[in-house]
C-alpha cells in the first residue's frame, strides 16, 4: 500500500494539479503543465529502467491505443516499441 501522504497528494492533484486550477485529466496535452509532467515521466522511466537516449519512450492513453499497440507488436516482430532504437521502422529494419 502507498503511504498516506502519497495518496493525499494524488487526491489533491486529481482536482487541482499543483495549483494549476485544473486536474491532469482536464489539461491539454500541449499545455505547459502537461509537457512538464510527460518530460518528468520519461526522465524517470529512463533512469529506473536504464533506457538509453537512442531508444524512444512513447506515451499514449491506454484505451485508444490497445489495438495500435497490438498491431505494432505484430509488425515489429514481437519487439516492444519502447525497446526499439530510434530510427527503426515498424518492420524491424533500419530507416536508411
Amino acid at each position: 500500500m502507498l503511504p498516506l501522504p502519497v495518496l493525499e497528494q494524488a487526491q489533491s492533484d486529481l482536482l487541482n494539479y499543483q495549483g494549476s486550477g485544473s486536474s491532469v485529466m482536464e489539461m491539454s496535452h500541449r499545455g505547459k503543465e502537461f509537457t512538464h509532467i510527460i518530460n518528468k515521466a520519461e526522465a524517470d522511466l529512463r533512469q529506473l529502467l536504464s533506457i538509453p537516449d537512442n531508444y524512444e519512450v512513447p506515451f499514449s492513453d491506454l484505451l485508444s491505443c490497445m489495438s495500435e499497440a497490438w498491431r505494432r507488436l505484430e509488425c515489429c516482430r514481437h519487439i516492444p516499441i519502447w525497446l526499439q532504437p530510434i530510427g527503426m521502422d515498424r518492420a524491424g529494419g533500419d530507416q536508411t
